[in-house]
């Protein structure tokens, strides 16, 4: 499944279970995640799975093997690096100035 139809799943999800998303849509969730990191990320991501020998995020979860730990640990600076750098983006962001009445 492409990251274009799992966001699309996740979101058809959460309009039928409002009430229930984290039961009913944790696994879209999930692999929308997942996604993310991969398009912020490929390089880290890539290493990551080639290592844990898996593309498929359930499988992978939180029982990384400790031979991929560095691979693990190059994925969460890139994905910190990258929030730095939204954080960055918007402070600077013209909009986030007092609006003039």
């Amino acid at each position: 499944m492409s990251c274009y139809q799992v966001l699309n799943a996740l979101r058809d999800c959460q309009n039928k279970h409002p009430r229930d998303v984290d039961i009913f849509c944790r696994h879209l969730t999930t692999s929308a995640g997942w996604c993310i990191f991969q398009s912020v990320c490929p390089r880290e991501v890539q290493a990551l799975e080639d290592c844990v020998g898996t593309t498929n995020i359930r499988t992978i979860g939180d029982n990384i093997p400790n031979r991929c730990a560095d691979r693990e640990a190059a994925l969460s600076a890139c994905i910190e690096g990258q929030r730095l750098a939204a954080e960055d983006r918007t402070a600077t962001c013209p909009s986030k100035q007092a609006k003039l009445p």
